[in-house]
């Protein structure tokens, strides 16, 4: 795998001897997603946390080349291309074992975040939580189909105990 700095948007760093340390870790798997990755990206750095966002090229037919560029200033953006493409489960679990945050979160390529969502959903879980989860506001031009939830921002719990049954 090749890694480069991408790097845009100001991040708020904490030192710990020398390093920064982010809280969460943005796992951003990305495949044929040059017209949306942008924006993404530019959601997760806009959040109110010491971050770093992980780009996963997973080998679509689509350079993300021009895109991760403008992000190159940016220490807290990091860009992988896998070697062969490998799907967005694959490509999750490589962020994941690239993280340094002590909280991981997944952001789609085509998806992007209001500011202040991570704020709300690190908003001290303790060690009681295995997984953090939120309601989400969709639309579907043409379908009927809409949802959003009570807050905009409603954060929802599964225990440590019940995210260690899942595995």
């Amino acid at each position: 795998m090749a890694e480069d700095g991408g790097n845009k948007g100001k991040q708020e760093r904490k030192e710990v001897k020398g390093a920064f340390m982010p809280l969460v870790s943005v796992v951003i798997p990305a495949y044929n997603c040059s017209r949306t990755l942008g924006k993404a990206i530019d959601s997760a750095l806009a959040q109110d946390i010491p971050l770093e966002v992980l780009v996963l090229d997973d080998c679509g037919a689509e350079s993300l080349a021009e895109i991760i560029e403008g992000y190159r200033v940016n220490p807290a953006v990091r860009y992988v291309k896998n070697e062969r493409n490998l799907g967005a489960c694959a490509s999750r679990n490589i962020g994941v074992e690239m993280a340094k945050g002590k909280y991981v979160a997944f952001l789609d390529a085509d998806d992007w975040w209001e500011k202040g969502k991570l704020q709300k959903a690190s908003a001290n879980p303790g060690d009681r939580y295995g997984i953090v989860y939120n309601g989400a506001r969709t639309g579907y031009s043409g379908w009927k189909a809409y949802r959003e939830s009570d807050s905009g921002h409603r954060e929802n719990y599964l225990s440590a105990d019940a995210a260690g049954e899942l595995y």
